[in-house]
């Protein structure tokens, strides 16, 4: 069976990156004349100029950044009015951070996560070799071999456990992906309780919900295929699929503000949105080699195998469209 956690860590960056839904004024930006990111206005003019090594968007006000220097980087974080001030709001000093997320941000100290609030005070001790950062007031964490769930206080609320061989680290719409053996389904916050989960283990691969949504990957026994679909929540009473598994591969870097998701079938990519589920209808029906995630409304595609010829799609009046540019 295939090793499916690198494909777990892209979908959870995904879902970071889409939660943040770019609600600040300013943007990330890459500087190639100096190698470093900066922070640009909607007219792309730098308003912080390039000068992190690493550098994330911004969230709940501020954006965490590292600085490094012979390959050791240390990270801390700014606030949006750093290009009047010049002045970081937490000095660099953590060996790894992640954004804040409902007033808390997980910090890395000798090796091990704990969390901060906004004042810049330890409010969980550095102890976890793995975390993300708080939803729904809970917070997956690893220690070890052994994975659980804090609450803002640093209490378990589900009991670190070998049991659980694998974790998504974003509890969403009440539910947190687990896997128990090689097979993955859905636990609540009381899990420890009941010692139930709500959708039982069955799938390949299993991703957190978004927006009422979760992505599951499924084994074909007939073509041998592990596919993917969707669920939504009604499936643990209903066992039935919003999208039925049939895709090859997914993208989730396609999958933006615009709301179409690439899909690969039968080693072609398309793009579909949710009306899918009940029209069976693609966006635009699979014809690609390859797709690269959306961009300022547009999406690159390469129809040739070889010459990578390139077009781009972008949605015109409400209907998607293939152009040989951007228009």
């Amino acid at each position: 069976m295939k090793n499916y956690i690198p494909r777990l860590f892209l979908i959870g960056l995904f879902l970071t990156i889409v939660t943040n839904v770019y609600a600040q004024n300013l943007t990330l930006k890459y500087d190639e004349a100096t190698g470093k990111l900066g922070y640009v206005d909607v007219n792309e003019a730098f308003v912080i100029k390039p000068q992190f090594d690493v550098a994330y968007d911004f969230k709940e006000g501020l954006a965490a950044v590292g600085i490094c220097n012979k390959g050791k980087c240390e990270y801390g974080f700014i606030k949006e009015d750093f290009a009047v001030t010049n002045e970081y709001f937490i000095y660099p000093q953590y060996d790894d951070v992640r954004n804040f997320t409902e007033e808390l941000a997980a910090v890395k100290v000798n090796g091990k996560w704990g969390f901060i609030n906004k004042a810049g005070d330890c409010v969980i001790e550095p102890q976890f070799d793995n975390t993300r950062g708080f939803t729904e007031g809970l917070s997956p964490v690893r220690v070890g071999k052994e994975r659980g769930v804090i609450d803002k206080t640093g209490k378990y609320v589900i009991k670190l456990s070998s049991k659980i061989k694998h974790i998504t680290l974003i509890f969403s719409n009440g539910l947190l992906a687990v896997a128990i053996g090689d097979e993955w389904g859905f636990i609540d916050r009381d899990f420890d309780k009941t010692h139930k989960f709500v959708i039982e283990p069955q799938f390949v691969f299993a991703s957190p919900f978004t927006d009422g949504f979760a992505l599951v990957q499924v084994h074909d026994p007939e073509t041998k295929k592990d596919l993917y679909g969707f669920i939504d929540k009604d499936f643990a009473t209903t066992h039935k699929y919003f999208i039925e598994p049939q895709f090859d591969d997914i993208d989730p870097f396609s999958w933006s503000l615009e709301g179409v998701l690439a899909v690969k079938v039968d080693d072609k990519w398309g793009f579909i949105n949710k009306d899918f589920a009940t029209t069976h209808e693609y966006v635009i029906a699979p014809r690609f080699y390859k797709v690269s995630p959306f961009y300022e409304g547009h999406a690159k595609v390469f129809e040739q195998d070889g010459t990578m010829e390139h077009l781009y799609i972008k949605k015109i009046n409400g209907k998607w469209i293939v152009a040989l540019e951007r228009l």
